[in-house]
């Protein structure tokens, strides 16, 4: 009999801002004991070179907090326009990264993240571009990834340049769940849900 390999398995949450995913996926991480991971860390690491921040945990303390990052920040220049965080990394993402290396980049860069050979849980709070899933997929296998469309009142993608994906098209497990209760039951109904 032939053992079974073992692997990783990836859940993406895929929602609007504020519809809680960071905090769903904090929980996750600390009661299930996933691995939390992003597609923007790569975008985060660009911003940092680009704008000359020597300091990115105080950059992000400060100047990325939910407030903070709508408004114009005198660190993030480019010619005489002065950006909000959020603007800054959408021109990048938009016009700087995936024109010069391509669509799928960010999830090139987080695929290498994951160790494929083991069995642990990693959660992306930040799914928004079916492009980036295609290096996940190859990783560890449409079988392994678990995508949770999050819908909360209030929470549209207006104004991001992320949108909730087809992942069923990659043959990604792929289900919708309303954010309309506590963090603990949403979370809960999304974990016994990822595939296993």
């Amino acid at each position: 009999m032939s053992e079974l390999k073992e692997m990783a398995k990836v859940l993406i949450l895929n929602a609007p801002p504020n519809s809680g995913k960071d905090t769903i996926a904090d929980y996750l991480v600390a009661h299930h004991g996933y691995i939390k991971s992003s597609f923007k860390s790569a975008l985060f690491e660009l911003l940092y070179k680009v704008f000359s921040i020597d300091n990115p945990e105080k950059f992000m303390q400060v100047y990325y907090t939910r407030e903070a990052k709508e408004q114009p920040c005198s660190l993030l220049r480019i010619g005489d326009r002065i950006m909000s965080p959020r603007e800054a990394l959408i021109f990048l993402s938009e016009s700087v990264v995936k024109p010069l290396w391509g669509d799928a980049y960010f999830g090139t860069r987080a695929a290498q993240l994951i160790d494929s050979t083991t069995s642990n849980l990693y959660v992306f709070a930040d799914g928004g571009f079916l492009a980036e899933l295609i290096p996940l997929v190859d990783k560890v296998g449409a079988e392994n990834i678990t995508v949770a469309k999050i819908e909360r009142d209030g929470c549209t993608f207006v104004g991001d340049s992320r949108g909730y994906v087809d992942a069923s098209s990659l043959g990604c497990n792929t289900f919708w769940v309303a954010n309309d209760s506590t963090i603990e039951e949403v979370a809960e109904g999304i974990h016994s849900r990822v595939v296993f």
